[in-house]
């Protein structure tokens, strides 16, 4: 630390050997002379105010500077000054008479340097920090859009699944039908075209939405108990009438040791059966096609009831074989084994791609050993919870034959169903197919007291509407899965005007056993209940529905009323009335609704029209409720009042139909 002491006129009366270091001016030369004359700088800040304070005894003062301005030089290499610290302060001087001014000076001027370092670094790592939350930011963002853009994929593939299932309904419905009546062998080959190109291409689009759920990650496997010989045993009755077609032997060979009642899900097991044993019809022309189940590699004893089971399921065949290098092609996305195959066979290339993603998230692999001409061999390993230890498989070899499989016929009156649906209309039309397929039926108008009556009464199979009032479908099924624990599973049937994908896993995540969409088709529904009841009912060729094609004037669907009443008339009347009754007190609410803004109200009418209106053939009305609500799902009512009276317009029309159609066949 430097030192020095000044009289109040500016001479130097103390000089110690810090300050001749760093000014190389010896004390000898400075004692007793004005500062000034070697500092002249120093002049004005010594006489000022602050600086002659000192003098009087006042108190100290710190100048913290570079020193070339304020006290002493001291020169560094390239013109730079050293940073000090001076602090001054007042002392009583030697006779008695005054103050002195006590400098002390501290060089402060690596301190400083390092001070200064350490700004530049933290200024350097916060823009580093600043640019690399950037740079997160950025990343985020840019996962954001790309969720946004696979959720806007994912939805737009969904409106379009529900657009293209539309048409499609009408166009395998209507083949279905027309291969029931009284057709030429040429027009019979015609309609089985259509038939069978309209199914592959249902297959197709199923296929893509798929894959677009398993490439977003929203595919989730459900945990339900089932039966492992239904599950199989519905895959070939599924696949046995193409094996027969193609003259195969269809074979299920099932290892003794295997669980038969397991917990997973049934539903993406039996997708990729269905997959593997289709393929393996598909590339056969000659012999047979096997699936077996064995208890997995390294399986012992079977387990005990919770634990973990590994199955291997294998699907052999006799068809054309695949080359190695063909066999690195499989399992990839879009890619068949080559394009020769792919013209003769077709597909979409996705489906083993499907079946390897569902297999992984099962826990398990999958395979394939072949050899071109010697037929292949699909396998793949895959995780379940054991439900029963006792429910173990008898040694089995079932061939399926050009009598397909025989089944247990159950007489359908002694299966008791519930129907739980608010529209009168759906019930109506819900008890005519039921009728016509032999069942008997009670219903309830809401969850409420479709939960009372199943508190009463034991029943086979619920036909659950989704949306009702009081308690909907969801509540209701969970509710009743919780009464009933472990001691009883009723089957559960969910009921939606909605089609999306993830509708049908809505249902299964409230714990419905299925799912079935309104207009409900009804060879689709005889399917499903012989799914869960397996029972069987041929469907005769329904009466002749139309010669011709219906005038695109009718408000009706005539062919949809025929197909609900099996050409009972005064069915249809009594349908169309009650619809046109409910329609005109849901429209009134409607028309209410949108001035105030009510959505709850008109997405509860405009639902319940868009499915009662589909089930009697109104079709028109019901595609502007589904129109509707789009414009609810978006936040806008901008063109609500135009559908409002488009359907009161065409309601009229259906009155009008209503009493002339009936009236002019009651007088024929």
């Amino acid at each position: 630390i430097g030192v020095c002491a000044l009289q109040s006129d500016g001479v130097v009366l103390f000089w110690n050997t810090c300050l001749e270091d760093w000014t190389k001016i010896p004390r000898e030369q400075i004692l007793g002379t004005q500062i000034t004359e070697r500092f002249p700088h120093l002049a004005r800040p010594i006489y000022t105010s602050r600086f002659q304070q000192i003098f009087q005894g006042g108190p100290p003062t710190i100048f913290s500077a570079q020193l070339h301005k304020y006290v002493i030089p001291a020169p560094l290499p390239q013109g730079r000054w050293r940073i000090q610290h001076t602090t001054v302060t007042s002392v009583p001087a030697f006779d008695g008479n005054g103050f002195y001014a006590l400098l002390s000076i501290q060089d402060v001027t690596d301190l400083t340097n390092r001070v200064q370092e350490y700004r530049e670094l933290r200024d350097r790592a916060l823009t580093e920090v600043q640019e690399r939350q950037r740079a997160e930011m950025e990343l985020v963002e840019a996962r954001e859009a790309a969720l946004a853009a696979a959720r806007i994929k994912s939805q737009f593939l969904a409106n379009m699944s529900h657009e293209i299932r539309t048409p499609m309904n009408g166009v395998l419905g209507m083949a279905e039908l027309l291969l029931k009546t009284h057709l030429t062998t040429q027009q019979q080959n015609f309609a089985q075209v259509i038939s069978n190109s309209a199914n592959h291409l249902l297959t197709i689009i199923n296929d893509i939405l798929d894959f677009s759920k398993l490439e977003a990650g929203e595919m989730r496997l459900q945990t339900i108990d089932f039966d492992l010989n239904d599950c199989i045993d519905t895959v070939i009755e599924v696949l046995s009438s193409q094996a027969e077609e193609k003259g195969l032997e269809l074979a299920v060979s099932i290892d003794s040791q295997v669980n038969r009642k397991l917990q997973g899900d049934p539903i993406r097991l039996r997708q990729i059966l269905l997959n593997l044993v289709s393929n393996a019809i598909k590339f056969t022309d000659v012999g047979e096609v096997v699936l077996a189940v064995t208890r997995g590699v390294g399986e012992g004893e079977s387990g005990g009831v919770g634990e973990m089971t590994s199955l291997l399921f294998s699907v052999r065949d006799t068809g054309i074989g695949i080359s190695v290098e063909g066999q690195q092609k499989l399992f990839q996305s879009f890619s068949q084994v080559d394009a020769s195959s792919t013209r003769q066979y077709g597909g979409t290339g996705l489906g083993l791609t499907i079946c390897k993603q569902i297999v992984e998230q099962m826990g398990g692999e999958i395979s394939v050993k072949s050899e071109i001409g010697q037929g292949s061999t699909f396998w793949f390993t895959a995780q379940f919870l054991v439900q029963d230890i006792n429910a173990i498989t008898q040694p089995s070899v079932v061939e399926m034959n050009s009598e397909g499989i025989n089944r247990i016929e159950l007489k359908n009156h002694q299966i008791n169903i519930l129907i739980a649906e608010d529209n009168l209309v759906n019930q109506q039309v819900l008890l005519n197919q039921l009728e016509n397929l032999g069942y008997r039926a009670d219903f309830v108008v809401n969850g409420e007291q479709a939960l009372a009556m199943l508190s009463q009464q034991n029943y086979d199979i619920v036909l659950m509407d989704c949306q009702m009032p009081v308690i909907d479908g969801y509540t209701a099924t969970q509710e009743l899965r919780r009464r009933e624990g472990s001691n009883r599973h009723t089957v559960v049937i969910a009921l939606t005007a909605n089609a999306m994908p993830e509708d049908r896993e809505k249902c299964l995540a409230s714990g419905m056993d299925d799912y079935i969409s309104k207009p409900i088709n009804l060879s689709l529904l005889n399917a499903l209940l012989q799914r869960w009841t397996g029972s069987r009912v041929e469907i005769s060729g329904v009466e002749e529905i139309i010669s011709t094609a219906e005038p695109s004037s009718l408000p009706v669907n005539l062919a949809r009323l025929e197909e609900v009443t099996r050409g009972n008339k005064s069915r249809q009347q009594r349908l169309l009335e009650i619809f046109v009754e409910n329609a005109q007190t849901d429209i009134q609410a409607i028309a209410l609704a949108i001035p105030i803004n009510d959505y709850s109200t008109l997405e509860q009418k405009a639902h319940r029209l868009k499915g009662s209106s589909a089930n009697v053939g109104v079709t028109y009305i019901s595609d502007l409720a589904a129109e509707l609500e789009i414009l609810l799902h978006n936040q806008t009512l901008s063109t609500a009042a135009l559908l409002l009276d488009a359907m009161d317009s065409h309601l009229n029309k259906v009155q009008i139909f209503l009493q002339t159609h009936f009236s002019t066949e009651s007088k024929d």
